[in-house]
């Protein structure tokens, strides 16, 4: 994963398509207010009709009307008896206004070295949540073209708050507004999950999520005698496997 691309900005309305002078390596150490979600091999677009590896960790970006404390606690218990995952093995950021971000490491994921569509695996797999769940997630983040902008830790906002890293106990004991805020109203630690153990069954849902989209065309009947036969397109998921 040496030399991975990406842009920096400090609006979620960046452009970037098609000017690859917007782009950069990776910088961990950028004070940039975003950055691409997810990396990329090389800029989309500039080799002609190949695509780019992708590269991140599953991502949930959880904005509700109120605080989102309780759809991340949701999800991550969904997670716990589904898959097995650990509470400890999510990386929990609350966004600085209302939101919460969840992140699950790619490690865990089985996608440590990317995947051409890993968007599309990652967008399948929310869109689940939120049908088992009845939670709504920002799917935008799941990009195969460009990315999004993706809020980045510690940078301080105009609000006078920041996306600040927290444990996961901290979401139980966030009850309003109040606390959320106070939650976050300064930069802190940051730290990464001590066990990245890939999770076999995560591995293998993501493998069959990871197969793209087809379009077929097909011929419908006619409606009357003589018609012509209209042709349509549908666009198919692929069958898992």
């Amino acid at each position: 994963m040496n030399d991975l691309v990406t842009y920096y900005c400090n609006s979620p309305n960046y452009l970037r398509k098609g000017r690859p002078e917007q782009w950069t390596e990776v910088n961990p150490g950028s004070d940039a207010m975003y950055g691409s979600y997810p990396t990329f091999s090389f800029i989309p677009g500039t080799h002609e009709d190949e695509e780019p590896i992708r590269y991140g960790d599953f991502v949930t970006d959880l904005d509700t009307k109120e605080i989102a404390c309780n759809d991340a606690l949701k999800i991550i218990g969904w997670f716990s008896g589904v898959y097995g995952v650990e509470a400890e093995q999510w990386k929990v950021f609350l966004s600085g206004k209302k939101g919460v971000h969840l992140e699950l490491p790619a490690e865990i994921m089985g996608l440590t070295h990317g995947s051409t569509y890993l968007p599309l695996a990652y967008k399948r797999l929310a869109k689940d949540l939120e049908g088992e769940l009845g939670i709504t997630i920002d799917v935008s983040m799941y990009n195969m073209g460009t990315g999004k902008p993706y809020r980045r830790p510690n940078v301080m906002r105009d609000i006078g708050t920041c996306k600040r890293q927290i444990q996961v106990d901290t979401l139980h004991e966030i009850q309003d507004a109040d606390d959320y805020m106070k939650a976050c109203d300064f930069p802190g630690d940051l730290w990464e999950v001590e066990n990245k153990s890939v999770n076999v069954g995560l591995a293998t849902k993501m493998k069959s999520n990871s197969k793209p989209t087809r379009t077929v065309t097909v011929t419908q009947p006619p409606s009357s005698p003589g018609s012509m036969f209209p042709m349509s397109q549908v666009t198919e998921w692929a069958s898992p496997s």
